[in-house]
């Protein structure tokens, strides 16, 4: 089976672990609730991860005879919950992860497993539509889900995050790829490129980061008292960055956790963790806040 090999453990575990302990509380939480309880993972991988030896810390030692380790992927960390969900979708694209997902469906015969090869995009936007998300269907007073987005770098659609929120019925852990998208956006704005440009307003909702987190800084006269030209630099940092993401986002959603997990590699972050509860009734806020808002500080619940 193929399986996915990060060496970046601490990022991946701490990432894994936030999701799973929500999880856990979600299914808890609910199931007594009469909801058709789903879980969604829009870049599901193949199921596992290797790390390597080197950066496997707590798990290091427990390796083959290749020198790694490995571990459950998010998808088989939403077929552990208990309580179970009541459906689980894994999308991907790739044909050899959607192989080695094929096999943990047949090994896994008594759980509803929905398997979908396609861009992440479509086939959420599509589930946000298709799914009975409030209306009765036999046992079941409506649907609630939990969907992980963990993106192959800058893959996730701004209109992705619309369709989200307009279910009012989703729970969303997003990796907002932040250190990727401090790159595109350049020091000096006249070094971004116009492919970057459009990724950008793909990925951000419109053009908007060019005034909120750029200025104009004069020109100025040099030792020939000659003029130098103006330039537009962005002064914004990832914090504000992802910051101001969230401030854009906060509209569309019922709640979003104000302090993402911020995850870093080499002391340099590279992701920062969002929570979003499309759900707009005060006592679902009131909870995933409280609980969410614990896990994200502390890791586990």
């Amino acid at each position: 089976m193929a399986t996915a090999r990060f060496t970046g453990s601490h990022t991946t575990v701490e990432k894994l672990e936030v999701l799973s302990s929500y999880l856990n509380f979600f299914t808890k939480a609910l199931k007594s609730k009469k909801f058709k309880l789903i879980y969604i993972d829009a870049f599901a991988g193949t199921g596992d991860y290797h790390l390597d030896l080197g950066d496997a810390g707590l798990f290091a030692g427990f390796g083959g005879d290749q020198g790694l380790v490995t571990r459950p992927g998010s998808a088989r960390l939403a077929l552990a919950v208990d309580p179970p969900f009541d459906e689980l979708v894994f999308v991907d694209m790739s044909q050899s992860s959607v192989a080695a997902l094929s096999e943990i469906r047949e090994a896994t015969p008594d759980r509803k497993i929905d398997i979908r090869r396609g861009d992440a995009n479509a086939e959420v936007q599509r589930l946000c539509s298709e799914i009975a998300w409030h209306s009765r269907s036999g046992a079941y007073v409506g649907s609630r889900a939990v969907l992980f987005l963990d993106p192959f770098a800058l893959s996730v659609e701004w209109k992705t995050l619309l369709a989200i929120g307009a279910t009012q019925a989703i729970d969303l852990w997003y990796l907002f790829p932040t250190n990727a998208i401090g790159r595109l956006l350049a020091r000096d704005a006249a070094a971004i490129k116009d492919g970057w440009e459009q990724k950008l307003n793909t990925i951000l909702g419109g053009n908007w980061w060019r005034d909120e987190l750029y200025a104009v800084r004069p020109g100025q006269r040099d030792l020939f008292d000659q003029a130098t030209p103006e330039v537009v630099e962005r002064t914004a940092r990832l914090e504000q960055i992802e910051q101001s993401f969230i401030t854009r986002l906060e509209p569309h959603f019922g709640f979003i956790a104000p302090k993402p997990r911020r995850l870093s590699n080499n002391n340099l972050q590279r992701f920062s963790l969002m929570f979003a509860v499309a759900n707009r009734s005060e006592p679902a806020i009131a909870l995933a806040k409280r609980v969410a808002g614990h896990i994200l500080q502390n890791g586990r619940r």
